[in-house]
């Protein structure tokens, strides 16, 4: 069965999970405090937004707001760098993770707020700590302590923070009302209420914290998405991007000129950077290669060129 096509939205939210081969704890305490910075380091680095993230003895969870970078790029680097953390460690030869990484679009600032506190719950829920404040691999320190929270503290989460904000935009009444929602949560579980406690339906609805400012926040600045639509990836327009691009990388060149360039030698440089920023873009290859009439393999080998660079690079 082929893959499905990974979703490129930017500016929306993702929940992204990664899990070793057959749940194999390879993650020590040193391997989780390398892979935490690697996160912290590659997710700025592919101009995405890091909104939460926990790193467990066989799994992580990342939330982020994408960025125009596709999440590919980064989980690439990211999966790479744990390879050899744990071959550097344990040794052995095979697959470190069991399959691909699973991500999912938040399709709403409820659900963005529910992967949040279920990525700062999940040492809690496994029994490694007592608190989530106890664990030193999650940016939920970072969440209440601001920069002197853990191995993400070099990390800017205010954006994440913003998004429990309820009656006030001040970092301080963000914050409780961020702990309102890890209260609500630890309460739920404590008292073994049945369900998904942050996206209930009905008249429980009313027993969620409010975060009023947090909602009017993600409407101005995430794209929405229906979870419904029968694509796997949001389809972008080439002509538009292209002439955009092309403006500003050589004022003085026509499309029709790169499309049909021939042999050229500055014609052909200046189409290789506009296929790498329509890529960038979000462009399919299919797309950008009927519009600019190349083959999809040379598409494709400027897209792998750019992946091996951004790895080199970073």
């Amino acid at each position: 069965m082929p893959r499905q096509r990974r979703l490129h939205l930017p500016n929306a939210g993702f929940h992204i999970t990664a899990r070793t081969q057959n749940g194999a704890q390879f993650f020590t305490p040193a391997i989780r405090t390398n892979i935490a910075d690697d996160i912290a380091e590659a997710v700025p680095g592919f101009e995405h937004t890091l909104l939460a993230c926990v790193v467990m003895p066989n799994h992580f969870h990342i939330v982020l707001k994408q960025g125009n970078s596709p999440l590919g790029w980064l989980m690439q680097r990211i999966m790479q760098r744990v390879v050899v953390h744990v071959r550097r460690v344990h040794g052995g030869e095979g697959h470190v993770f069991g399959r691909p990484y699973w991500s999912c679009v938040c399709a709403n600032p409820a659900y963005l707020r529910r992967a949040i506190v279920y990525t700062h719950l999940n040492p809690v829920k496994a029994g490694l700590c007592e608190a989530a404040e106890d664990y030193a691999w999650s940016t939920h320190s970072a969440y209440v302590a601001g920069e002197r929270g853990g191995s993400f503290m070099k990390s800017n989460l205010q954006e994440g923070l913003v998004l429990f904000a309820d009656t006030a935009l001040d970092p301080h009444e963000q914050r409780r009302s961020y702990l309102r929602f890890i209260d609500f949560c630890n309460f739920q579980r404590a008292n073994r209420v049945p369900g998904d406690w942050l996206l209930p339906e009905g008249p429980e609805r009313i027993q969620i914290p409010s975060a009023a400012h947090g909602d009017t926040y993600w409407a101005a600045n995430y794209s929405a998405f229906a979870e419904t639509a029968s694509f796997t990836r949001v389809n972008v327009d080439v002509a538009r991007p292209a002439a955009a691009i092309l403006s500003r990388i050589a004022r003085d060149v026509t499309l029709d000129t790169i499309r049909f360039a021939g042999r050229s030698r500055r014609a052909g440089k200046i189409r290789h950077q506009l296929i790498e920023a329509l890529l960038v873009y979000g462009c399919r290859t299919t797309a950008i290669a009927r519009f600019l009439m190349v083959s999809p393999s040379l598409v494709s080998k400027v897209g792998r060129q750019m992946r091996v660079s951004a790895v080199r690079t970073t």
